[in-house]
């Protein structure tokens, strides 16, 4: 039983990857071609545009040193302060 469960973690794991790749390589070509994102908002679909950043003020781990331990604690960085 242990082999399935370990099988399925990884399996979630490598999916959830895949997701955020996708939505990172949309939301990338999205501001390259200034064009709008449908997000849901508020029960309803909206447009918005992504925002174009000029420079970028974190490395990736950085980033993912913050927000995962978001996602573990459930709280947000606002929060702690």
């Amino acid at each position: 039983m242990r082999a399935k469960n370990s099988t399925s973690d990884s399996l979630t794991e490598k999916t959830v990857a895949a997701m955020r790749e996708a939505v990172d390589r949309v939301v990338k070509d999205h501001r390259l071609r200034r064009k709008p994102l449908a997000v849901w908002r508020n029960g309803e679909v909206a447009r918005e545009f992504p925002i174009i950043i000029d420079e970028v003020r974190e490395t990736a781990e950085q980033y993912e040193a913050v927000h995962s331990s978001e996602r573990r604690s459930g709280k947000t960085v606002k929060e702690e302060d």
